[in-house]
């Protein structure tokens, strides 16, 4: 299948930004509807030493609108630490099937919605939602253009059935400070 304009835009913006990915994963569905995002790519930037997070993304969801916004989306996904084979696979997988979820249910995902029931989250066994988080620090990376649509880059991160059910995002926030839990390691 061709990669469309605004794929390749978001894929070089990702490489501006990571570098070169490490590994990479191709979901398509030639049967999709029209509505739908036909392929999925999932790329995947390792830990290093400088940097000891392992980053999953969606390239290809911002190739469709979502109901009911006027921005388009893409996810990352990102754990502290070394991944296995394996459960880069899973990772992959899991992030590609929540990146669907918005077009099957006719919604769309913006910063602070949260998803109740996204399906098995890898490496995170108390997790059963996750939360879309904007950038984690001022200077941190959260949204790009292509022509006049803007793109928000929405960070999954795994929530306990506790922090699903607290509504307000600053009461939320204070609950991670007062446990001073590191969103990015599994739990």
């Amino acid at each position: 299948m061709a990669v469309s304009a605004i794929a390749r835009h978001v894929y070089q913006e990702h490489l501006d930004y990571f570098g070169e990915p490490d590994e990479s994963f191709v979901y398509e569905n030639k049967n999709a509807p029209a509505d739908y995002p036909d392929r999925m790519d999932i790329f995947v930037w390792k830990a290093s030493a400088d940097v000891p997070i392992t980053t999953f993304s969606t390239i290809g969801m911002a190739t469709r609108p979502m109901a009911g916004a006027e921005h388009r989306a893409e996810l990352h996904f990102s754990v502290r630490g070394s991944i296995d084979k394996a459960t880069l696979g899973q990772g992959s997988m899991f992030l590609a099937n929540l990146a669907m979820h918005p077009f099957i249910g006719g919604t769309h995902f913006d910063w602070w919605h949260k998803v109740r029931d996204p399906g098995a989250i890898p490496l995170y066994s108390r997790a059963s939602s996750v939360i879309f988080h904007p950038r984690f620090v001022d200077t941190g990376w959260d949204a790009m253009q292509f022509d006049s649509t803007p793109i928000k880059i929405l960070n999954v991160v795994p929530i306990t059935p506790d922090e699903y059910a607290i509504q307000e995002i600053s009461k939320l926030q204070d609950h991670w400070m007062n446990i001073e839990v590191d969103l990015f390691e599994p739990r």
